[in-house]
């Protein structure tokens, strides 16, 4: 269901918990993340966020939250739009990248809470056909 949309780790650790799990941290592990260079751009961060956004409404509802769990993440996201709307506008006056990146990213993982709410699915890994805009799909589809 979320194969192409992403959140599968979301939804296993939101139903890990329900089921009486317990996530613990192991600081002493190594771990290695390779990152391709086409996810080191501003514009992949800000789509993530946006995905992130519906994929953590989206999966609090399939474990059984329902209209009440829609209507948080649609006015959390709009705290949240809000607030990285304002801090990316006074990151921009102030001439500040740390403060401007972090806002945008905030808005937009918001602004993807409100589409989640709504029933936007962002399907970040559908193949696209070959031409200008890259291999993977950035399109926002309504279920």
């Amino acid at each position: 269901r979320l194969g192409l949309s992403g959140g599968e780790d979301i939804l296993f650790a939101r139903f890990l918990v329900k089921a009486g799990g317990r996530i613990v941290s192991a600081p002493e592990a190594l771990v290695f993340d390779d990152v391709p260079a086409e996810r080191l751009t501003r514009s992949w961060v800000l789509r993530r966020a946006y995905r992130v956004g519906i994929s953590t409404v989206r999966t609090a509802a399939l474990t059984g939250g329902g209209l009440r769990v829609r209507l948080r993440g649609f006015t959390g996201g709009a705290a949240r739009v809000g607030i990285g709307g304002g801090r990316w506008l006074a990151g921009a006056l102030i001439r500040s990248p740390r403060h401007s990146a972090r806002g945008a990213r905030a808005a937009a993982r918001g602004a993807g809470m409100m589409a989640g709410a709504l029933g936007v699915d962002y399907r970040e890994y559908a193949l696209r056909h070959p031409g200008p805009g890259g291999a993977h799909d950035a399109g926002a589809t309504s279920r």
